[in-house]
């Protein structure tokens, strides 16, 4: 970048115009509006100092989300306690079981194939906000499971089998949604 306007122009073409996403993806995450807007000001403060390090404009929206996903660890890092070894292989064997892979690739397939869809925002919201918290925290913040565990005062095997049956019902929210169903079956508008 040969000067500050060329910077300046570059940032808020191609990097600011998605600030309203990471603010929706970081209160997704915690739930908390002063959190989100703090660190999303983060995430564009880390952009406009890496901004040298973004080498293909059309990979700036995946530049961003990993810059954003970088700070909500680090935020998440900093509410967790260091794991023992048992604890991480406990996680290890669980995250390594086929169901809950299953279940879980499917519904990132899904979120993955309709990233800027309204449909999986919906999906979350109507699934019980216990389920939503993990995964969102999971999936989008990329939080282990016994991190969650820690940070929310809730068991780990409660995370775990929360988790397990919070993508079962976004699935199904999903799928109501797809077929144009809104709550408990009915048309939605």
């Amino acid at each position: 970048m040969s000067n500050d306007n060329e910077k300046r122009e570059l940032f808020l073409n191609h990097i600011f115009i998605y600030k309203k996403d990471v603010f929706r993806i970081i209160y997704n995450v915690f739930f908390d509006m002063h959190l989100a807007e703090e660190l999303t000001q983060t995430v564009m403060f880390n952009a406009w100092k890496g901004l040298h390090t973004l080498k293909d404009v059309k990979k700036s929206k995946a530049w961003i989300k990993t810059i954003t996903r970088n700070v909500i660890r680090e935020q998440m890092r900093k509410k967790t306690f260091d794991l023992s070894i048992d604890e991480m292989e406990l996680v290890n064997d669980f995250e390594k079981h086929e169901e809950l892979h299953n279940m879980e690739e499917d519904i990132l397939e899904i979120i993955l194939m309709q990233e800027n869809s309204d449909k999986i925002g919906k999906a979350l919201k109507r699934i019980d906000p216990v389920y939503r918290m993990i995964i969102t925290r999971h999936v989008i913040g990329e939080v282990t499971l016994k991190e969650i565990s820690k940070t929310s005062g809730i068991s780990y095997y409660s995370v775990k089998d929360k988790y397990k049956q919070g993508l079962k019902h976004l699935k199904e929210e999903y799928m109501r949604l797809e077929r144009g169903g809104g709550l408990n079956g009915q048309k939605e508008d």
